[in-house]
């Protein structure tokens, strides 16, 4: 890669460097000495190549500054979100966890157990087990009977579901609008109940009465699938006890679906999040959250150690990494753009030295000089500006995937880019107009 690189910057290097040295070498001397005498500001053509140059950076630096601008507050946008949990202060165990040959039993007693010893540990506030991570990557549905409910031809209710210990709710900051929380008394023998979040609610429960109400988890047809155990919750009806304001669960942008949380001990499933509310550092418990694990059962293993609000961001990494991209970008190019302008803008006052002393012998304030020369240049940045807001509107249609709150064609991004843009080029024009506008006349009128 570096070598490739070496090779890019000096075929570049030389390539850019090769015209003008084969322009320079078939020049006619005779014309060329009329124009310096004259003091003209170049030949047409190199003045127009210059301009098509600025105008061409202007532009593409309005394309990547909108499409910076766009990524920018999309992403604020999804930071500002309600997510229907307090990330703050919880941090979360992802969890391995091998069951081969536990039986259900085995598995609901492991999920009890570690939940009781990590709730001991110094700056544990609250804890509790699951069977998924909060904004990771697995996920779990499963087809549901509603009595009560008949469904249209097509339509097959479905719900994500989570496996959870008591204190889940209160770990993560979800708040209960309705009803009770899961509570240690609903163990396997008890009877099997659920709390729902309020989309679930709304879908199957039109009249809002969901509490006290049953669903049933659809079973697999006969002769599909391995034979469901007794204590499988697989057609046996479930009471919904409680109800949960939506949360977010594994994308910001996605809206609430319907969703119900299970007690652990009822729906038995290897442990794969342990979540702990804390004051403490994430550093600080962690250790002796790993032994507690280990003493449980040297099954768990504990992967990764992150906090609630990390474990969220790490969700909008595609969305971070096209933005710091397109910022960076765009900065170059708007560097690059005002460079450049200074550039042209120099060189063609040190052409114009003997016009400018000519204007200012006749009279001409250095206030005049200064705008004359920096409307010529505005007239080029204007032009770029106007080809970039083209590209711009045609060009941010790419990256309306990763918005979110905002319309590729946003008027307000598209405007602060545009003034931006403007602003930084009359910075960068202005330098070399002042500088011109203090030309002594007599030396100007001398510089040939």
């Amino acid at each position: 890669m570096l070598a490739f690189l070496a090779v890019v910057t000096v075929v570049t290097g030389v390539g850019v460097g090769l015209g003008p040295a084969l322009h320079a070498t078939r020049i006619d001397v005779a014309p060329a000495l009329k124009d310096a005498g004259r003091g003209a500001a170049g030949p047409r053509a190199r003045r127009g190549l210059s301009g098509a140059l600025v105008v061409a950076q202007v532009a593409v630096s309005l394309v990547l500054l909108a499409v910076a601008g766009l990524l920018v507050r999309s992403l604020r946008n999804l930071h500002g979100i309600e997510r229907g949990f307090r990330s703050e202060h919880v941090v979360l165990f992802d969890l391995a966890h091998d069951t081969e040959g536990q039986d259900p039993k085995a598995l609901a007693r492991t999920a009890a157990l570690a939940r009781q010893r990590v709730v001991k540990i110094p700056g544990v506030q609250s804890a509790s087990v699951s069977g998924l991570l909060l904004f990771g990557r697995s996920d779990i549905s499963a087809p549901l009977t509603i009595p009560g409910y008949s469904p249209a031809p097509e339509e097959r209710p479905m719900a994500r579901f989570n496996s959870v210990s008591p204190g889940y709710l209160e770990t993560v900051g979800m708040t209960l609008v309705a009803g009770r929380d899961i509570a240690e008394s609903d163990r396997m023998a008890a009877p099997l109940v659920a709390v729902v979040n309020e989309a679930m609610a709304r879908r199957w429960f039109p009249s809002g009465q969901a509490l006290g109400r049953t669903v049933e988890i659809t079973p697999d047809p006969p002769g599909v699938g391995p034979a469901p155990s007794p204590l499988a919750p697989e057609g046996r009806p479930i009471e919904i006890v409680g109800v949960v304001r939506d949360a977010k669960y594994n994308d910001l942008r996605a809206d609430p679906e319907p969703m119900f949380y299970m007690p652990i001990a009822q729906l038995p499933r290897p442990l794969r999040s342990l979540e702990v509310r804390t004051t403490a550092a994430p550093s600080a418990i962690a250790g002796p959250v790993r032994d507690a694990l280990a003493e449980v059962s040297q099954d768990l293993m504990v992967r990764r150690v992150v906090t609630l609000a990390d474990q969220v961001d790490q969700s909008l990494a595609a969305e971070r990494l096209v933005m710091s991209l397109c910022s960076l970008f765009g900065a170059l190019a708007l560097v690059l753009a005002c460079v450049g302008l200074y550039g042209v803008m120099s060189y063609g006052v040190v052409r114009r030295t003997a016009e400018i002393g000519i204007r200012m012998a006749m009279g001409a304030t250095p206030p005049a000089v200064t705008w004359l020369l920096l409307g010529e240049t505005l007239r080029v940045v204007l032009l770029g500006v106007a080809i970039g807001v083209g590209l711009a509107l045609a060009s941010t249609r790419l990256v309306a995937g990763f918005l979110y709150g905002l319309t590729p064609r946003d008027p307000g991004t598209l405007t602060l880019a545009t003034l931006l843009l403007i602003a930084a080029a009359a910075a960068a024009a202005y330098l070399p107009a002042r500088r011109a506008a203090r030309v002594d006349p007599l030396v100007a009128l001398r510089w040939e």
